[in-house]
């Protein structure tokens, strides 16, 4: 995948025709010291470690970008930081209702939103998401579904999140990585808070909180 260019809602990416909607792939890697990989097809598309206890580090090699990932506000703010967007953070809002609980995700080129929806069918199984409020339709959404792990907890390897890339976030590709990067950091290394709060299943290995 080629390097992405800047876009705005009414401005076509030149290549947008190469940029690959469908089915992302995560997943872990190692027990003790988890890595975590995006695969498309047969396309690794970027690595996701965590270094240290509230400090990671994303890489997407092939687009010749690295992001440094690190947990803020006991958990409530994750940041990613690289040398051409700047500062990228994902927050969790808190509300006196637990329930009413928002989370966005703040660029230097905007704000989305992001939306979580839960399986009644299926508890612990969720869904994040994520548009702009110029858009009709959903950019990408991360799925986590338990059944999907592997049982055995020695597991070398296991798929971990689906991430669903739909077509309008051809116009947004510029900014895919960043997304994905404070995502995926939230649900693996974080857990959520309040109704944002996932599955622990999710990583065992996550960031711990406070209180």
């Amino acid at each position: 995948m080629k390097a992405l260019s800047a876009s705005t809602p009414h401005e076509p990416r030149p290549d947008f025709h190469e940029w690959k909607t469908g089915t992302i792939i995560v997943e872990r890697t190692g027990i003790r010291r988890p890595l975590f990989a995006l695969r498309q097809a047969d396309q690794v598309l970027a690595h996701l470690v965590w270094q240290r206890r509230r400090a990671g580090r994303y890489v997407a090699q092939a687009d010749g970008l690295t992001l440094d990932v690190s947990v803020a506000r006991m958990g409530y703010e994750l940041t990613v930081r690289d040398d051409t967007q700047g500062l990228s953070r994902l927050r969790i809002n808190r509300r006196r209702n637990p329930h009413r609980a928002r989370m966005t995700i703040e660029l230097p080129a905007g704000r989305f939103f992001v939306r979580l929806r839960r399986d009644k069918r299926q508890p612990g199984d969720f869904a994040l998401h994520v548009r702009r409020e110029f858009y009709k339709h959903d950019l990408l959404e991360v799925q986590f579904e338990r059944a999907q792990l592997n049982t055995h907890h020695a597991s070398l390897s296991r798929r971990l999140l689906t991430i669903q890339v739909h077509p309008v976030m051809r116009w947004e590709a510029v900014h895919f990585h960043h997304l994905v990067a404070l995502l995926v950091g939230c649900i693996v290394f974080v857990g959520g808070h309040d109704q944002f709060r996932f599955d622990p299943r999710v990583n065992p290995y996550m960031v711990k909180r406070r209180g």
